[in-house]
């Protein structure tokens, strides 16, 4: 069996026992059956045994209720029965009870009347059952029923009232705090505990007949000593009364049972109340008092430690309180406010007069008139002023009062702190003089922009601020982040502008709270060191100037003076070679000077006077002559001998005419409109208006005019440029006038032209010449012995030859003159590239439409070779036509011979970033990588057994380059080779 079983077995078996000695006890008294007695222990016992231990001993009620019984009868059935009202009355009274919040200490009236009502009501359950037995089992005749009934209701209830305080008493006896019992109170309990005995004796024993006099003993115990003596004193009490009703003695005595019950009952009842309920009453009264003196203890604690905490922070805080009756005109200071005037606390008694005598005697006047303000008025005012303590020194203190008033608006006192503020004020002093010793203006603002500290810098540069929005100081400053060394533009005073370079500091919110400054600037006027930054400029751009007159002069002049003394010698051609070297080097050296300037803006190139070798003449536009050619145009250029080369050149082309000729911008925007000539030829660099500002407004003035820039500025810096405002082509000064003649015949049908006629340029040197004999004899050798061969053939047999026969032949001499004007071309310009001699005609090209027309043209390749192609619309770049077809031409050329008849070619033109690239494809047997590195040489063939000079990719990387461009080997393996040409764009 589990302990705690046997336990519970235990406790059930001891409270049996028990009850059975209370019952035999009560059975002593017993006046109905000798079953019934007015006074029955057991059930004060039950009740309080349950509600310490629990329901759960319930058995315990049962088994010593029925042992009790049993030798009474009437019948065993009828003892159980019996046995089951008894259990079952204090079982309820403890349900009810708990419900009602019942305290096991009786402490509060509440449980009193809970315990009464518990008892009456639960208690009538057990005389109910016992009663109701006895008459049915015939024990009793229904006669006696209800006298039975009294006393047994009475008995079991008094036994609640009497005995379960005291025992629940005794269960809680561990409790009591024996050390807080004085002798006193044993002396008191003894001699109320005695005498209420001896008069429960005398009432017994019949000798005294009055029962109230029991009254003042239990009265008396109840509100001096409290439940621990009073419950005693009851069972004392109601057991002597119990006594004498039973034996009908004394106030009993001569009465039927029924009345002495009734008797009983009310006197006891009465008693055990008023004892228990005058033992709450004062048990709660104790309660509160200890409360009471519990809640004052804690209260001066807490006023002595607040006291204490306010007292320290005035020391610390340096802040004192004081107090003024306007009425005695009695001064309070606190501790502190006597330290803050250099006296020891409490050493004085004080007065507003006393006050007054402590303040610094230049503010002793404002002090009165601002307290006199503020009594008139009844305003709360602040002050700072200075106090002198009894030993002389001097110190700061920030005053504040409070005017109180009462219900009538009479003033009756004033209040306040006052603070001491010395070493404030000495660090703003010493902030101020720091401040006002920097060379840059501060200026500190709050959240909403506002001016709210300066220093002497600022007021010096910007004048009165306090107050002013700081925007209205430096406008662009942006006031909601910090900033470091920005330059922005100032407004002094008195309006004028100058340079400022600013630095911005949020301010924490503790560095910010006097005055609200959430944010310090910084500004420094930087106008001299803007004077200075532009002195050294012009200093270093001078100095570059000189450099650059010395190169001039090394380069250019000295250049010049050689082709002088050649000519004066008679060697024209060397002559000729001279001046095309000082061209280029002077070409050179633009480009340098303009490498860091390759975005020349329109505007950037007006000349502040005419450009002139002589001395300038002015040059009228001469009027179009009566009999013009189909072709008319304006020469625009501010140098008058350049005009005149330009005039001679185009006035030697059939089929156009020179309608007017100007020396500046203006002059040119004016001449096209009112002459709206075909052809424009436009200097860049002219007086009043430069061309590239001129170019669009000439546009605009004569929609059909194609406008040819011809300057003397490099490519790589306008070109570009003039083609993006509309420029039909670019032409450098300096460069073969045939050049120029053919472009105009390229773009005016009318104009002859004769791109094969003779070109002029330097001799080669001896072993270049030596390359380019070698290969002109082996690569020519081939095409004139066929056309030797056909051409005798002909010759002899032509006549009976059929017409098919012929045709073919023709064709074969056609391919041969190909080859050989191939042959020819490729060593002209290989020459030309060995001595620097590339001329482009730069035109804006559309990419795609050049690619998809060369494939018009080459009907012999697709026919062995279907071409893939994948080109977009609207890539346009600044190039020569008839150089980049020669590069495209090239290329497809060397992808048909060196792949399989029926393997197809591709061609594809995309954009990459600021270049357009074209890539051609082949499926060739690809390039070896030992021959890739001399892929691009001069007269390489790389052991080719296929015919040819060596020279179409040196040629055609070559023209990529004058382009600005390039043209590489992408990739390359047995599944055939790709090679790309990149252009820089103008438009896409």
């Amino acid at each position: 069996m589990p302990q705690r079983s046997v336990r519970w077995a235990a406790a059930v078996f001891a409270l049996a026992g028990t009850y059975y000695l209370g019952a035999r006890l009560g059975l002593e008294f017993a006046l109905v059956r000798g079953q019934v007695a007015p006074l029955w222990p057991p059930t004060g016992l039950a009740l309080a045994v349950l509600l310490r231990f629990g329901l759960r001993l319930w058995p315990g009620v049962l088994l010593g209720s029925v042992a009790a019984n049993l030798p009474l009868g009437p019948s065993p059935l009828a003892v159980v029965v019996i046995g089951a009202g008894a259990t079952a009355a204090p079982v309820v009274a403890v349900v009810l009870l708990r419900r009602a919040g019942f305290q096991t200490d009786l402490a509060r009236l509440r449980d009193v009347t809970a315990l009464v009502f518990g008892a009456l009501g639960g208690m009538a359950i057990s005389a109910t059952v016992g009663a109701g037995v006895l008459v049915l089992a015939d024990a009793l005749q229904p006669g006696q029923l209800l006298a039975a009934w009294s006393v047994w209701w009475a008995g079991d209830a008094t036994g609640v009232l009497v005995f379960a305080p005291a025992l629940l008493l005794l269960l809680r006896v561990h409790r009591v705090r024996r050390r807080e019992i004085t002798a006193a109170h044993w002396l008191k309990a003894a001699v109320l505990t005695g005498g209420t005995l001896a008069l429960a004796i005398a009432v017994a024993s019949g000798q005294v007949p009055w029962l109230f006099i029991i009254f003042p003993m239990v009265i008396w115990s109840a509100w001096r000593l409290g439940l621990a003596v009073v419950a005693p004193c009851l069972v004392i009490a109601t057991t002597g009364t119990t006594i004498a009703a039973t034996l009908g003695a004394g106030p009993f005595a001569g009465q039927e049972l029924l009345n002495r019950m009734v008797l009983l009952q009310s006197f006891n009842g009465a008693l055990v109340l008023t004892g228990l309920l005058l033992a709450a009453a004062a048990a709660e009264q104790r309660a509160a008092a200890a409360v009471s003196r519990l809640a004052g203890a804690e209260l001066e604690v807490e006023v002595t430690e607040r006291t204490a905490m306010f007292t320290e922070a005035e020391r610390v805080g340096q802040v004192g309180s004081w107090e003024r009756d306007l009425a005695t005109g009695e001064v309070i200071w606190s501790d502190q406010m006597y330290r803050l005037y250099g006296m020891v606390p409490r050493s004085r008694a004080l007065d507003y007069g006393t006050f007054l005598e402590h303040v610094h005697p230049d503010d002793r006047a404002e002090v009165a008139a601002v307290n006199e303000q503020a009594l008139r008025d009844h305003l709360d005012t602040e002050l700072a002023h200075r106090v002198v303590w009894p030993d002389g020194t001097v110190r700061w203190l920030n005053r504040r009062a409070r005017v109180m008033v009462d219900d009538s608006g009479t003033a009756r006192k004033m209040v306040g702190t006052a603070q001491d503020i010395t070493a404030a004020r000495t660090a703003a002093a010493e902030t101020r003089i720091l401040l006002d010793s920097v060379t840059d203006a501060i200026v500190g603002f709050d959240a909403a922009g506002t001016v709210t500290l300066v220093n002497e810098r600022a007021a010096e540069l910007f004048g009165r601020l306090t107050g002013e929005r700081i925007g209205l100081l430096l406008p662009e400053l942006d006031t909601g982040r910090a900033c470091q060394g920005i330059e922005l533009t100032g407004h002094r005073q008195d309006g004028d502008e100058f340079p400022a370079e600013v630095s911005v500091r949020p301010l924490s919110s503790a560095e910010g709270a006097f005055g609200g400054t959430v944010a310090v600037a910084v500004v420094r006027d930087i106008t001299q060191r803007k004077k200075a930054e532009e002195a050294t400029r012009q200093l270093r751009e001078e100095h570059q100037r000189r450099q650059q007159a010395l190169e001039i002069n090394d380069n250019v002049v000295q250049g010049l003076s050689a082709a002088l003394y050649a000519l004066d010698s008679g060697e024209s051609a060397r002559a000729v070679r001279i001046l095309q070297r000082t061209l280029d080097t002077a070409r050179q050296i633009m480009r340098d000077l303009l490498h860091e300037t390759l975005d020349i803006a329109p505007g950037d190139l007006v000349r502040q006077q005419p450009a002139a070798l002589g001395a300038p003449e002015p040059s009228p536009a001469p009027e179009p002559p009566a009999g013009t050619g189909p072709v008319t145009a304006v020469i625009a250029d501010d140098s008058r001998e350049v005009r005149f080369a330009l005039r001679a050149l185009l006035e030697s082309l059939p089929g156009i005419t020179v309608v007017g000729e100007v020396a500046d911008g203006v002059e040119a925007v004016r001449i096209a409109g009112e002459r709206r000539p075909d052809a424009l030829l436009l200097d860049l660099a002219m007086p009043g208006m430069d061309g590239l500002e001129a170019l669009p407004l000439i546009l605009a003035a004569s929609p059909g005019t194609k406008v040819i820039v011809v300057s003397g500025y490099g490519r790589d810096q306008v070109a570009e440029q003039a083609l993006r405002l509309g420029a039909t082509a670019y032409v450098e000064k300096g460069g073969s006038t045939r050049l120029l003649a053919n472009l105009l015949a390229d773009l005016f049908s009318e104009i002859g032209r004769d791109r094969a006629g003779p070109r002029s340029g330097p001799v080669a040197e001896v072993d270049q010449q030596a390359d380019i004999a070698a290969t002109c004899a082996h690569e020519l050798r081939t095409p004139i012995a066929a056309l030797t061969s056909i051409t005798e053939l002909l010759l002899d047999q032509g006549e009976r030859m059929p017409a098919e026969t012929v045709h073919k032949l023709l064709g074969a001499m056609a391919r041969s003159l190909r080859q050989l004007d191939r042959v020819v071309q490729d060593l002209a310009d290989a020459g030309r590239m060995l001595n620097g001699k590339l001329d482009l005609l730069l035109e804006s090209t559309d990419l795609g439409d050049l690619v998809r027309a060369l494939l018009g043209e080459l009907s012999e390749l697709t026919e062995d070779h279907p071409v893939e192609l994948r080109v977009g619309d609207g890539v346009v770049a600044g190039i020569d036509p008839f150089r980049i077809r020669q590069v495209l031409l090239n290329l497809l050329a060397n992808a048909a011979k060196f792949s399989q008849p029926g393997t197809p070619i591709r061609l594809s033109l995309r954009t990459a970033g600021k270049l357009a690239e074209i890539a051609v494809t082949d499926q060739g047997p690809g390039i070896a990588p030992e021959h890739r590195d001399r892929l691009f040489g001069k007269f390489e063939r790389l052991g080719s057994m296929h015919r040819g000079t060596g020279l179409g990719l040196y040629i055609s990387k070559e023209i990529a380059r004058a382009h600005r461009g390039d043209l590489v080997l992408a990739e390359s393996g047995p599944g055939g080779s790709t090679f790309v040409l990149s252009l820089p764009i103008v438009l896409s």
